[in-house]
């Protein structure tokens, strides 16, 4: 969720001559950290709001810039939630101000669906008996990354995250597999495949 701020630029020597559109981004901020609205599930935990991009402009160093842009990522719901309702009610939350800083919210809200799958569904027991078999262990956990797997859910296909690795390490400049994971995650998938299609 893209929002902009738009006031009126100045310099920093006089900020009173201007709107500082980063003064609303703090006030905007504060409710962002306090949002009262968010889910909780048993398994997932708590649905979370969090800011990932804070840009200003004009860039210039004695200048009160006239523009901020926040982006917000509201996509660790918990299934049960609907993403556009969400994005209404924080978009409607965010709005309550007496501020007379421009606000504007980017018309397209990405999302993703939640997604959740119970321990008992037949591909998480195919995909338990196959690692069993390949490795002699098996553990499961819930994950909180917004994946893929909520638009195939949300269409009614269970689906499940497997793979070699540390997910501690995703996304990161160490994000790396050891060979033997490697095969050792391919010799599952061919007994899962087998397993459910043959």
């Amino acid at each position: 969720m893209g929002i902009t701020f738009e006031g009126l630029s100045c310099h920093s020597s006089d900020p009173s001559k201007g709107k500082k559109s980063i003064d609303r981004l703090y006030e905007v901020l504060e409710k962002v950290y306090r949002f009262p609205y968010l889910k909780d599930d048993p398994d997932i935990g708590v649905a979370t709001v969090t800011t990932t991009t804070i840009k200003t402009w004009s860039d210039y160093l004695h200048t009160a810039p006239a523009f901020t842009r926040l982006v917000l990522a509201p996509s660790r719901l918990v299934p049960g939630e609907d993403p556009k309702k969400a994005m209404t009610e924080i978009k409607e939350y965010l709005m309550e101000s007496s501020s007379d800083i421009k606000m504007s919210f980017d018309e397209e809200l990405n999302f993703q669906y939640p997604h959740k799958i119970e321990e008992n569904c037949p591909l998480v027991q195919s995909a338990k008996k196959a690692c069993q078999r390949a490795t002699g262990k098996v553990e499961t956990s819930y994950n909180r990354s917004a994946l893929d797997m909520g638009f195939f859910s949300h269409y009614e296909q269970d689906c499940i995250t497997f793979g070699p690795g540390d997910s501690a390490l995703a996304h990161s400049d160490y994000e790396m597999v050891p060979l033997s994971e490697f095969y050792e995650a391919a010799y599952i998938y061919e007994i899962l495949l087998e397993d459910m299609f043959l």
